[in-house]
């Protein structure tokens, strides 16, 4: 019997985000080496067709339902029995119901919410904790994406995953391209109307510490300077008191500070490449993929070493920890002083990340699993 692996696409029909990343590398991989027939579903086909293409070992099916419990229960379900799909893989969350002769495979990035309850909402909580427990019980392979959150899962769930259980994120194909910086600052300078800055990119919530670069921005009047600081991402949770202070801060700012919601990936290239420095502050991760694609680029990288961040010691002297004023003093040592890091280090710690983080490595697990 052929293996047919089908993989819930939902999330390539909404923002861009760590799990689209995950999903669009690992199938282009399974693309190019036509090891599968892959049965991708989703709402919006048309776009997911656009960014996979048309094989004879590729079938795209619609999701017509926009509740994700109506499209758990039923949905999913029905489109598995229909194709015969020999496995499913799915990020987070399983269909409600096992189909028999289907093994399913499931992705829990992280376990943020049950190690720092502090940063998601209550409700989200007690939702994720059940459908996490109703995930593990359905699936026949538990799969994440860092040692640290193997770890996690582990401990929370009373689990045994191994290290082969590790699926590791890597960057898009595009930061794989020659990094012509001047190139992409003239380009960044034309459509966002920026030309010194310094780059955040993630989703605006508490855990990700926005609020220590913007008050030290604020407070220091980096403006002032000419420097300007750049926030790439969606606000989460519904803090409507968070976009107050975002639109509070471009007026202090004289409009030097910047938050733009979302961006495509060629967007994101050139922006981690012209920046004068990309931070990642961030207080808690279950892998972290923002600072992977500015540090290939040999663009300055300050990054947390809280968390999953904590592997990422080809950074060097450049992973520090957010709460000591040395993070901090870094980003002002990049700002003022720009030529002051060798392009030696930046270079070595670009090619640290091609060796160490691949598609082609993460593809390979997983097709061990799903042939196993």
């Amino acid at each position: 019997m052929d293996t047919k692996v089908l993989i819930d696409c939902h999330i390539f029909d909404q923002n861009f985000q760590g799990i689209r990343t995950f999903l669009k590398g690992l199938i282009s991989v399974f693309i190019s080496e036509q090891q599968f027939e892959l049965i991708l579903i989703a709402h919006d086909i048309e776009s997911l067709q656009s960014e996979f293409g048309s094989s004879d070992k590729i079938s795209y099916v619609k999701i017509n339902s926009k509740n994700k419990y109506q499209r758990l229960a039923v949905e999913i379900p029905q489109i598995i029995k229909k194709t015969n799909a020999t496995h499913a893989l799915f990020n987070y969350t399983t269909p409600l119901i096992k189909v028999k002769r289907c093994q399913y495979l499931t992705v829990l990035h992280d376990v943020l919410f049950l190690d720092f309850p502090e940063y998601f909402p209550k409700k989200y909580r007690i939702i994720h904790k059940q459908l996490f427990k109703h995930s593990i019980r359905l699936s026949d392979h538990i799969l994440t994406v860092s040692e640290y959150s193997r770890h996690r899962i582990n401990h929370h769930f009373n689990l045994d995953l191994g290290s082969e259980n590790v699926i590791p994120n890597a960057v898009d194909n595009i930061f794989y391209e020659t990094e012509d910086k001047m190139e992409s600052k003239k380009i960044v300078a034309e459509k966002f109307r920026v030309k010194e800055y310094i780059l955040f990119v993630s989703r605006i919530e508490t855990r990700k510490n926005h609020k220590l670069i913007l008050d030290w921005y604020l407070t220091n009047k980096i403006y002032e300077k000419g420097i300007e600081l750049i926030f790439v991402g969606k606000l989460v949770f519904n803090q409507i008191n968070v976009l107050s202070k975002l639109k509070e801060a471009e007026q202090l700012s004289n409009n030097l500070f910047k938050h733009i919601h979302q961006v495509s990936n060629e967007d994101l290239f050139h922006l981690n490449n012209a920046a004068r420095v990309v931070v990642f502050p961030s207080l808690c991760e279950g892998f972290g993929i923002p600072p992977l694609e500015s540090a290939i680029l040999k663009t300055p990288t300050i990054c947390s070493n809280r968390t999953a961040l904590q592997d990422f010691t080809f950074l060097q002297n450049h992973l520090v920890d957010p709460d000591s004023g040395e993070f901090l003093k870094k980003i002002e040592k990049f700002i003022f002083s720009p030529a002051s890091e060798s392009n030696e280090l930046l270079t070595q710690i670009a090619e640290d990340i091609k060796s160490t983080y691949s598609w082609k490595k993460s593809a390979s697990r997983l097709s061990k699993i799903i042939s196993s």
